[in-house]
């Protein structure tokens, strides 16, 4: 994996930043402490991996900020590949804590996305594409501070488990654990098996005896079999003539079922016939007063006739009746609107007549308005002239006021400002004389923090170690339940037992025989036993476990006090951090607060002389326009007095226009006047009064016809019932011919019905004599059916107990190939835990891990060797010995020593010089690192060395950078962190980080 470019918004101390790693391939990275040389690398762990020195991803996003965002593009085997990897902080909302993740591949029309459908699916796909994980991509990427020397400078037993650490041996010492939990398991399994094959044979015991009963209950269910044919051929004899007799009784209880509903049907005639008999009575009532009817329905017929012939004229008579009234209302309208129209003709007259006085007196005044006018048009010329120099003056005098008034608010706020920055400044400078302390006590914290990163490493192991052993006292509790459980059942199974009341086998379902229930209560006996032991045995395994449990709880609870000021010691650090922060803008803020006093002072004095000029401008301009306010009064004046000429002069216009019109207006008013008076309007109301006189002498003529009309209604009304009377004789008369042929009808179908009973009676008669005769048969048949039912009550016990038998032989056969799974599973299981042993020797430090380590270690010294004859021109050579022979005794012991030879001969890591040995610990610090990557399957392009070398002299400097040049060839990308000025002048490729106020700065600079 090459770093190509990485992004980063809000990440630790950087608010934003971006480096291009391909403007180098060997570059120094440095900078002051804290300042965030380190952070690079925790962005490429959490771009990459979501993993990085901080134990929560939220401690990562920058102080204040609410979200993080890291950006990675790098090349992988010729294809080039970006993350993008963000995280929210915890708090209120739906986003809050929300993390995203994404996998893209850069194809011709751009990258494009490959990410997996969850955050742990693209996590999963990133992992695959590097060939490593978070702890790999570290241990072989990334020589940190303080771990270079970890393995060269522990015991030879601790650098055995260092290395283990590196090449991740610890899986198989998880496998290892694993191995030995199953293998436990499968133990617990075989006491079970065992138990339960040795029940299976002793009920495989009883298979002949049980054949042997099966056998004469088969030829008992013979012998039955045949009694059984005999019977049943004489059954069915019997059944043939029961089955005659049955037909006869059927025949007769039809017969009876018959003559029933006969009875039925002629009693339903009856009360028809008894029916129709008071139907008919009814309608014969009715046809009593068909006279009466009928005549009173013809004096009906002649009222409607009289008032059809009277209709015509009462019509009429409404009619002349309307129009008289018609011709009355427009008479009465006409002589109103004749009064209306005189009234207004003189009204109108009259306004016309005073119009024409006024008009009259206006155009006698015609010289006085004209010349009143033409003095008024001048003089509001002159007002303008005037107005316009007003307009100005008071312009001038306004600008002249806010002159003043402006220079005295200047002054007042410059002193204002002044008396504030004055103020401002001098609480910061108090503020920045507390920094020194808060400095000392932020650096006292730290080192408290840093032991306390300690006590937390143990902590984790005391916690670790104390869930091991929660889960086995937790596996042991269970085994035990489980045990006392299964010894519960079998006592109240062994009770029942010996009160009788189990007679039947809980495994096989047949009755126990006392020799059965004592061999069962012995088996109950010795596996209760069993169980006991068990019991007993695990009893002192508990009893460990909570002694060592409690010694782990006591060790907790001494490092949790020891951790308990932590959390008010992060934040007392924090907001340290947080106040040194503000006071080191606050130096800031004071030295921009003298330079924003003396600015502030020099523009004052620049703005009182613009005023003064100013000032000086304006009254010149107002002495030379030499404007008087009392001239344009005294105008205005006389312009008020003038005013009344213009609506004077507008009127006479007028009246010069409207004097034609007004005199035509007079004339016409005169002559409609003259009209009004004429007897056209009164010709024509004598004319609607003939009119009416002729309606009402015709209306006499009809007078009568309302009053005879009224009287023919009052008649009609009378005789209207017979209307309804004469519809509903007729229909009794159509009704009493039905009647009557429904009445001979029922007469008729009540003799048939008679005669019909008769003869089913007959029959009936006939069908009991024949039944009484075969009643010997019904008795014999009941004695055969008894014997047929004992018969088949014996052989149905036989069946039940062949059934039972039969049951019992598969419960066996069942059992039988039971035994012989069980007898599988155990081989099984005895060879599972043979496999396991197997595992766990492999698994352990003396199997696999050790041989991992022995094959590792001749390519480790092979890669050192050549690196370290890099850096030293050949004089120092490194040999990895793993047996040494011990003094006592004539035999060799395990060990993992590091011999290194030089020019004085070969000696042990620890008599070498502080420069030497860091050379020795880069050798093989890195040739672990290639080791750890071609074991993956992937190749170290990167490599990452932070600190390490303020123990070297100037040559050991030169040698290092001489190293690193040397294996150039091997990587893409070497990043060098250093604090030592003279070691970054030898890089030609320096990136820079500068820790500012808006965060963290990088720059490459090229040299």
């Amino acid at each position: 994996m090459i770093p190509l470019q990485l992004k980063l918004e809000n990440f630790m101390t950087y608010t934003a930043a971006e480096l291009d790693f391909t403007s180098f391939r060997i570059a120094c990275l440095s900078g002051s402490n804290g300042a965030g040389k380190s952070t690079i690398l925790d962005a490429l762990t959490w771009a990459l991996f979501d993993q990085s020195r901080a134990s929560d991803s939220e401690d990562l996003i920058r102080l204040g900020a609410s979200e993080m965002r890291a950006e990675l593009t790098f090349s992988l085997e010729g294809q080039i590949y970006r993350v993008i990897r963000s995280r929210r902080r915890k708090g209120k909302g739906k986003a809050s804590g929300k993390a995203a993740l994404e996998l893209q591949l850069q194809a011709e029309e751009g990258f494009r996305s490959i990410s997996g459908k969850k955050i742990s699916e693209t996590q999963q796909r990133i992992d695959q594409t590097l060939r490593m994980n978070y702890s790999l991509f570290v241990n072989s990427s990334f020589i940190l501070q303080g771990r270079a020397d970890a393995f060269t400078t522990a015991t030879p037993a601790e650098r055995k488990r260092v290395l283990a650490d590196i090449l991740q041996l610890d899986a198989y010492e998880r496998m290892r654990q694993e191995a030995i939990e199953i293998r436990r398991e499968l133990r617990i399994r075989e006491a079970p098996l065992r138990a339960q094959i040795q029940r299976h044979e002793e009920e495989l015991s009883a298979r002949n005896h049980l054949e042997e009963h099966l056998k004469s209950c088969l030829d008992h269910q013979a012998r039955i079999q045949v009694e059984s044919d005999e019977l049943e051929l004489q059954r069915a004899q019997l059944e043939r003539e029961a089955e005659t007799l049955r037909g006869l009784d059927y025949e007769l209880q039809h017969l009876s079922q018959q003559l029933l509903e006969l009875s039925k049907r002629l009693e339903q005639l009856s009360l028809r016939l008894a029916e129709l008999a008071l139907q008919i009575e009814k309608v014969q009532r009715w046809l009593e007063h068909a006279d009466q009817i009928e005549a009173g329905y013809l004096q009906l017929q002649a009222c409607e006739s009289a008032l059809r012939a009277l209709e015509a004229d009462f019509s009429r008579y409404g009619s002349l009746e309307q129009r008289a009234l018609q011709l009355q209302a427009e008479r009465d309208r006409q002589s109103h609107a004749l009064a209306l129209a005189h009234q207004q003709a003189k009204h109108h007259l009259d306004s016309l007549n005073l119009a024409w006085q006024r008009l009259q007196a206006t155009l006698s005044e015609q010289t006085q308005i004209e010349s009143a006018h033409a003095e008024w048009s001048q003089a509001l010329m002159l007002e303008q002239e005037l107005y316009s120099q007003q307009s100005r003056w008071q312009a001038l005098n306004l600008a002249l006021s806010k002159l003043g008034h402006e220079r005295e608010s200047g002054h007042q706020a410059w002193h204002l400002q002044m008396r504030n920055l004055k103020q401002q400044l001098a609480q910061l400078e108090a503020e920045l004389a507390t920094r020194p302390a808060l400095r000392a006590e932020l650096d006292m914290i730290i080192a408290q923090l840093e032991q306390m990163v300690q006590s937390q490493t143990r902590l984790d192991v005391v916690q670790a170690r104390g869930l091991e052993l929660r889960h086995e006292q937790e596996t042991l509790t269970q085994q035990v339940s489980r045990l006392k459980s299964v010894q519960v059942g079998l006592q109240e199974r062994r009770e029942r037992l010996q009160a009788h009341l189990d007679s039947v086998c809980p495994m096989c379902e047949r009755l126990l025989t006392p020799a059965d229930l004592e061999l069962l209560l012995s088996k109950d006996a010795q596996e209760s036993a069993h169980i006991d032991a068990e019991q007993l045995a695990i009893a002192p395994q508990l009893e460990q476990l909570a002694d060592e449990i409690l010694l782990m709880r006591k060790s907790y609870q001494e490092i949790a006090r020891e951790l308990k000021p932590r959390d008010a010691l992060q934040s007392q650090r924090g907001s340290l951090e947080h106040h040194i922060a503000q006071l080191d803008q606050a130096a800031q803020r004071s030295l921009a607060l003298k330079l924003e006093l003396e600015m502030l002072d020099t523009a004052h004095q620049q703005a009182v002389l613009d005023l003064d000029q100013r000032q000086q401008n304006l009254e010149s301009e107002i002495v030379a326009l030499a404007f008087a306010p009392e001239s344009l009064n005294q105008l205005q004046a006389r312009i008020r007095e003038l005013q009344w000429c213009e609506q004077s002069l507008r009127e006479l216009q007028q009246a010069r226009l409207a004097e034609p019109e007004l005199q035509a207006q007079l004339n016409l008013a005169q002559t409609e006047a003259k009209q009004l008076e004429s007897s056209a309007h009164t010709e024509a109301l004598t004319s609607l009064s003939t009119q009416i006189q002729q309606l009402e002498d015709q209306l006499k003529q009809l007078e009568h016809v309302p009053a005879e009309r009224r009287r023919l209604q009052t008649q009609q009304e009378a005789c209207q019932v017979f209307a309804e009377r004469f519809a509903r004789l007729a229909e009794a008369r159509i009704r009493m011919e039905t009647l009557t042929a429904q009445q001979q009808q029922l007469n008729q179908e009540a003799s048939d019905l008679t005669f019909e009973r008769e003869q089913l009676q007959s029959q009936q008669a006939e069908h009991i004599a024949s039944l009484e005769a075969g009643a010997g048969v019904r008795s014999h048949m009941q004695e055969l059916l008894a014997r047929i039912e004992q018969l088949n009550q014996t052989d149905k016990g036989l069946h039940a107990e062949v059934f039972s038998l039969r049951k019992e032989l598969e419960t066996l056969d069942q059992r039988a190939q039971e035994l012989t799974l069980l007898q599988t599973e155990l081989g099984q299981l005895l060879y599972e835990v043979q496999l396991y042993d197997v595992l766990e020797e492999s698994f352990g430090k003396n199997g696999l891990q050790a041989v991992l380590i022995e094959n590792a270690l001749p390519e480790i010294e092979q890669i050192a060797n050549d690196m370290l004859a890099s850096m030293t021109e050949g004089r120092m050579h490194i040999k990895l010995q793993t047996l040494r022979s011990l003094k006592s005794r004539d035999k060799l012991a395990e060990t993992l020593d590091i011999l290194i030879s030089d020019e004085l001969g070969t000696r042990s890591y620890e008599t070498f010089s502080a420069g030497e040995a860091f050379r020795v610990n880069f050798a093989l610090r890195l040739a672990i690192s290639k080791l750890l990557t071609r074991r993956a399957g992937a190749r170290l392009q990167t490599l990452v060395i932070d600190e390490g070398f303020g123990s070297q002299d100037a040559e050991g400097k030169t040698r290092l950078i001489e190293a690193i040049n040397a294996v150039e060839k091997d990587f893409a990308r070497i990043l060098v962190i250093t604090h030592v000025d003279d070691l970054k002048a030898l890089f030609s490729c320096r990136i820079e980080v500068v820790k500012t106020n808006g965060g963290s700065k990088l720059s490459v600079l090229h040299v």
